[in-house]
């Protein structure tokens, strides 16, 4: 049982609003503006569902101050702070600071990795019965799940937003003499040639909000392949 001295373990988003034109360049570039914000907003759907599913403690991290309002109307009963730095290791380096993540674990996701679960957060939460830092690898060489039961190490000089992110960051915290175990890796969205595959590996999880991403990127999928016909 969780109490002042043992808080409970802690999940975090980490994210921005979705809105046409933030964010995805890629898959704008190829989607539009419009569409790829249809695609931030079904993503970060699936993110909430694995905060409403955790059975401990959630925060919500969102990018810009304005938004504040927002974000607590997304998750009442999580803890919502604004992000500062100038880039993503700042900026998270500054959430945990503000939640007082120092004597609890804390796992951190964002918003684009809809094949996590509660069996891999739960994985994720079990290894730091063993270990100092827990990284949940992404496909790509990045990261979707970065957890910790200590403070991080300095993260603003990292490659974020790289394929050398992930082993990046596992050398940084094992050369601060941190422990690190490392999970099966997953997903991470962020260029339109995965969206085809992604909607095939999520096409029988029965998750409401992942049932709503399968039928929309199906339903984009089809209306892209009747144009490239048309074109022929």
């Amino acid at each position: 049982m969780a109490t002042a001295h043992n808080p409970p373990p802690l999940l975090v988003l980490v994210c921005k609003r979705p809105s046409p034109g933030v964010g995805k360049q890629r898959i704008a570039a190829i989607l539009g503006k419009e569409r790829t914000a249809e695609l931030a907003e079904r993503l970060l759907a699936c993110a909430l569902e694995d905060l409403r599913s955790w059975p401990h403690a959630t925060a919500i991290s969102i990018a810009s101050e304005a938004d504040l309002p927002w974000a607590r109307a997304q998750l009442p009963t999580a803890e919502v702070v604004a992000q500062k730095g100038r880039n993503l290791g700042e900026r998270i380096s500054d959430t945990c600071r503000q939640l007082d993540t120092v004597q609890r674990p804390v796992l951190l996701i964002g918003s684009d990795a809809p094949e996590l679960s509660s069996t891999y957060l739960k994985d994720c939460l079990r290894a730091l019965d063993h270990a100092d830092v827990v990284l949940g690898q992404a496909e790509d060489g990045g990261v979707v799940v970065m957890g910790a039961k200590t403070p991080w190490p300095a993260l603003d000089s990292l490659p974020w937003s790289t394929a050398a992110l992930g082993a990046a960051l596992q050398a940084q915290c094992e050369n601060c003499g941190l422990t690190v175990a490392v999970r099966p890796p997953l997903c991470d969205i962020d260029r339109y040639d995965q969206l085809d595959d992604l909607a095939h590996r999520i096409a029988s999880d029965e998750r409401p909000a992942r049932r709503e991403l399968h039928r929309w990127l199906t339903t984009q999928m089809t209306a892209e392949s009747r144009t490239r016909r048309m074109s022929v």
